[in-house]
């Protein structure tokens, strides 16, 4: 994705790293359905705050998708099926 965006834009310094940070934080609010944690996390774990809004556009995107798909959150899903064990026994 990074060396197609540099060949559209041959004037913007795009590093492929940014797209890995980008895409570990939609990927994690993806999962999680937690998209103010993914933002955060990535900035902090990256000391880079110029990142805020791909980082925003990224993981609204994810949240979007996930609740369009009608994906329960994992932890979410975790306790559910603990609890499921649980009752069966």
């Amino acid at each position: 994705m990074a060396s197609i965006s540099q060949l559209l834009f041959p004037g913007l310094d795009i590093d492929p790293k940014l797209f890995a940070v980008v895409g570990m934080a939609s990927y994690f609010t993806g999962v999680v359905q937690a998209t103010l944690t993914g933002i955060v996390l990535l900035i902090e774990m990256t000391g880079n705050d110029t990142l805020i809004m791909p980082l925003a556009v990224a993981c609204f995107s994810a949240q979007i998708t996930a609740d369009g798909l009608g994906g329960m959150p994992i932890y979410g899903a975790l306790t559910e099926n603990g609890l499921r064990k649980e009752s069966a026994q």
